[in-house]
């Protein structure tokens, strides 16, 4: 047996070189999570109210009403159907009914009957008389009854589905919770963030109880417990506490006894050589909370406690245990909530275990707060919470004065967090009404809710997620960034830190982004599952027979995430059948994922987490059809970037950038390999690189040791490659390879396309504008380029720096009248259209928002592929490895979008009284030198005349 160890802790981190090099199906995914299983601790505690007798009501009878029913009890049993808890319908009021038997002797006369989580608004009644009424999504509702003679139990629960102003000048039907996100409770078969009602149970308790305890417990080994003590005032003798605090094998680490003084009280604990909590080391300790009336216990709850401290510092860095952490992780906005709620633990850890196999330490809830049954796992296996606070779309000209409702929201979720020390994060709202403005009340909320967040879960830090720029900031915020992936993206690959102007980003101060993505094509079992679903629901997702039938997406059912669908298939271009598009889909997630997580990790001074959205769709109706942003579809299967996504979220990761997607033979190319170091200490690498060709011979090789920093990021090399010269397209493979302490832990690779010269060009060419810099770029092909002049029919090229002026716009007008080819190349379409003039025969100007006059332009003589416009480099080094596009259905390009702006079609075309002028906003000009697809472009494009189609 060697004597190396197998996995290396340091502090809150580890690097487990038994983890397998890659997962790419869900068998090797299974495979994982039960190696990382083995490793999760039993639960410290089996019986958490030991002096308690609890009977679940499981059996019940439901039946949906349009009205709230007058008369819940005479209502007439033929009209229900049996159900069990829990259960969620979309209907607007549901109308459960359960008939109990005779209780036995041990049952006294004053139970408690506890409704747990109701979602909106529900009314007990016991035989015929309401008994209780409760209002919330999170909290409990109880109601004493005589459990010995009560015979039949209805709950009516209202559904929040209520009609409020967004505006002063619009309404919106809010689906689930009224105050809340919209998610609440949501549909029968579709994603289901809460149920109606989760459970139903008596319990039989002393009229003194403990009503609620949880423990801010740090990692100094001091803690303050808050205790609750219902019913003191029924006490006949002095009440007392006894704190305990004790490993999983019992020994006793701290004790204190605490002369009750009202309802609530803190108990301040110290313990002495306890071991923190971290995801490496879960360590949980057994907290033990007694009431005692005189010399008699009357109540005992028992908790797990873990000690720790997680903290954010003024310039946004975080720290757990006193040591730098850099949150990585995934989302969830599903997959653990029903199973928490039926009880499935072993899913939930399974979902848990995901996070672990893709190297995240964090795992963000987003759109609803689970039962804390999801915590109390997160805690054992070792997993840190971000809980997103689901109120954002609480505030409305209607309820400007009304705010307890929603703050009591926000207090039933800190209690429901609170004492875990598995969360670390509390974030509120998010994306509140994000493009409506913030009037006083949203302002108000926002604070008032901090003030809670602060009193009720002191032990994690408290967040403002992501509600635009220009929202005022009560809490930091955290930052959501899709680039290439929402239609309003006006950059690749570039994110809300490239600019220093955007208001979402506090100069100077770290945030974590806590959403990020690229969209993919899920699997064809998926696809059909998810086109069943939606024919129930009365709604039609068109597939072809088999996954190799020709497929194109369609417009989706949704009109923001429609738009989304056409974006990804203009990513990805025109395929021959729906296996196709999954696997390049796949392809295009996989860049994205490593591209965006890798340029986050490595901007050190705006980042302080990197949070994916998400991991899981949980349902067979997607959040979004078609194309979604998940690493596991609704039928288990992996996607394309989930493999990526894992290799980004390595502690200790390795990235080659600035490598093109092409390039000419005998070009000098100098990429780097960047490491991040997530590791709270110092450690020593070996980096080893080569570049071959495909014939394996080696063109470039190096191996390099280098020492990392705690929590930095380094481009450990920089190759330098000289690209052979070749006389038809090849390929260069670099290969990394990353050893720390001398074992293998991390490989990646990139290619770039090797090609011949660009071809000669015979035709003579006139320029307007800077010639000698188009003879630096293209006079090797290109020996005819001269410059502009108005008696001849060359073709006219237009470079970037030539302004628009009246004059220039006289000549070109004639140029065009006389029958000759303009082309303006790396305009902006929307802004220089304007000098054509009314009598355009054709226009393409795809403004994707607005769609206006989005005619496609066929390039299919070009011979031009869909790839061949893809992942273009930029000019300043970053690689364009989703240039959004267009395709004409034979399979070839039509017209593409590409360049800083995206907004606008890459070319357009407008004739002229047989000439013809086409704007190209394709990085033609900036990368003639360097990008071989830019020489077919502009000779394409010199290459009339084009077919509208």
């Amino acid at each position: 047996m060697s004597a190396t160890p197998t996995r290396h802790r340091f502090a809150h981190e580890v690097v487990d070189f038994d983890a397998p090099a890659a997962i790419t199906t869900r068998a090797e995914l299974d495979a994982e999570v039960e190696r990382l299983r083995s490793d999760v601790p039993a639960a410290v505690i089996e019986n958490e109210r030991p002096l308690r007798t609890v009977h679940a009501l499981t059996q019940w009878n439901v039946r949906a009403c349009a009205e709230r029913p007058a008369d819940p009890a005479a209502a007439d049993a033929s009209e229900f159907a049996p159900v069990t808890l829990p259960h969620s319908t979309e209907d607007a009021y549901l109308h459960f009914r359960a008939v109990t038997v005779p209780s036995d002797a041990a049952w006294a006369e004053r139970a408690v009957l506890r409704v747990v989580r109701p979602d909106y608004e529900a009314v007990v009644y016991v035989d015929g008389r309401a008994a209780g009424r409760r209002r919330g999504y999170l909290g409990t509702l109880e109601v004493e009854i005589d459990a010995r003679r009560a015979r039949q139990i209805d709950i009516v629960i209202r559904r929040a589905r209520d009609r409020y102003r967004w505006s002063g000048e619009s309404e919106g039907e809010n689906f689930g919770d009224a105050h809340g996100k919209g998610l609440g409770s949501v549909v029968a078969d579709a994603v289901t963030a809460g149920a109606a009602l989760d459970a139903v149970e008596l319990e039989l308790r002393p009229p003194v109880h403990l009503a609620y305890v949880a423990a801010d417990a740090r990692a100094d080994g001091t803690a303050d417990v808050a205790i609750e003590v219902g019913g003191a005032e029924k006490a006949t003798e002095g009440l007392s506490l006894v704190v305990t605090v004790t490993t999983a094998d019992g020994d006793v680490v701290a004790r204190q006894r605490h002369v009750v003084a009202g309802t609530r009280t803190s108990v301040a604990l110290s313990a002495a050589g306890i071991t923190p909590w971290s995801p490496v080391a879960p360590v949980l300790y057994r907290l033990t909370v007694q009431v005692w009336s005189g010399d008699e216990l009357v109540d005992e709850i028992r908790r797990p406690m873990g000690f720790r401290t997680f903290e954010r510092a003024a310039d946004g860095s975080l720290s757990l245990n006193g040591a730098p952490v850099l949150l990585r992780g995934t989302t969830t906005i599903g997959c653990v909530w029903d199973a928490s709620r039926e009880g499935r633990d072993e899913d939930v850890i399974r979902q848990l275990l995901i996070v672990k196999a893709l190297f995240g330490n964090v795992l963000r809830v987003h759109v609803a707060v689970p039962p804390a049954r999801v915590f109390e796992l997160a805690d054992r296996v070792g997993v840190m919470i971000y809980q997103d606070g689901p109120f954002q779309w609480h505030c409305f000209a209607s309820r400007e004065a009304e705010l307890d409702e929603e703050l009591l929201q926000v207090e039933e979720l800190a209690r429901t967090v609170a004492g875990h020390p598995s969360v670390v994060v509390v974030s509120v709202p998010n994306e509140m009404h994000m493009k409506v403005p913030f009037h006083d009340a949203d302002v108000a909320f926002v604070e008032r809710a901090a003030e809670v967040l602060r009193e009720q879960a002191p032990g994690a830090v408290h967040l403002q997620d992501w509600s635009g720029g220009t929202r005022p900031r009560a809490l930091p915020q955290a930052v959501h960034d899709y680039p290439g992936y929402f239609y309003a993206t006006t950059g690749a690959l570039t994110g809300v830190f490239d600019d220093p102007a955007n208001e979402q980003v506090d100069p100077g101060v770290r945030a974590i982004v806590s959403e990020y993505g690229g969209g993919v094509v899920p699997s064809w079992e998926a696809m059909r599952r998810t086109q069943d679903a939606h024919a129930r629901r009365g709604e039609t997702i068109t597939l072809p027979p088999t996954e190799d039938g020709r497929w194109t997406a369609e417009a989706s059912l949704y009109e923001m995430t429609g738009e989304m669908v056409r974006t990804h298939q203009r990513v990805i271009g025109w395929r021959d059948s729906f296996a196709e598009y999954h696997r390049v889909s796949g392809e295009a997630q996989s860049r994205v994922l490593t591209r965006q997580t890798g340029r986050m990790r490595r901007d050190r001074r705006h980042v302080s987490g990197v949070i994916h959205h998400y991991l899981q769709n949980p349902g067979d109706v997607m959040y979004n059809p078609w194309v979604d942003l998940h690493v596991i579809d609704n039928a288990g299967e992996l996607t394309g970037g989930f493999s990526a996504l894992r290799d980004a979220l390595r502690p200790v990761s390795l990235e080659v950038t600035g490598l093109p997607n092409r390039a000419y033979g005998r070009s000098s190319l100098n990429p780097e390999i960047w490491v991040c170091n997530d590791l709270p200490a110092e450690i020593a690498v070996d980096l080893e690189w080569t570049a071959r060709t495909e014939a394996g011979e080696v063109v470039a090789a190096e191996t390099v040791a280098a020492r990392l920093g705690a929590g930095s990021a380094v481009a450990v090399a920089t190759p330098e490659i000289v690209l052979p010269a070749v006389d038809e397209a090849g390929a260069i493979v670099l290969t990394a390879r990353l050893r720390i302490e001398g074992r293998a832990w991390v490989e990646a690779a990139e290619s770039v396309q090797v090609h011949p010269a660009a071809p000669v060009w015979e035709g003579d060419v006139d320029v307007l504008g800077d010639l000698d810099g188009f003879v630096e770029r293209a006079g090797a092909w290109m020996p005819r380029l001269r410059p502009y002049a108005a008696d001849n029919a060359h073709p006219v090229v237009v470079t970037p720096d030539v302004a628009l002026t009246a004059e220039v716009i006289h000549e070109l007008r004639s140029a065009t009248e006389h029958g000759r080819i303009v082309v303006l190349l790396e305009r902006r379409p929307g802004d220089d259209l304007g000098w054509i003039g009314k009598h355009i025969e054709l226009a393409v100007t795809g403004d994707q928002p607005v769609e206006v006059a989005n005619v496609e332009l066929s390039m299919r003589d070009s011979g031009l592929t869909t790839d061949d416009l893809s992942r273009w480099a930029t000019p300043d080094g970053r690689v364009l490895t989703n240039p959004l596009m267009g395709i004409d259905r034979r399979g070839t390009p039509a017209w593409a979008r590409c360049g800083h702006g995206l907004q606008m079609s890459a070319i357009q075309e407008a004739s002229r009284l047989g000439g013809l002028v086409l704007v190209c906003q394709l990085l033609v000009w900036s990368t003639l030198s360097d990008e071989p697809m830019a020489a077919r472009v502009l000779q394409a494009l010199l290459a009339a005349p084009y077919r509208p189609i």
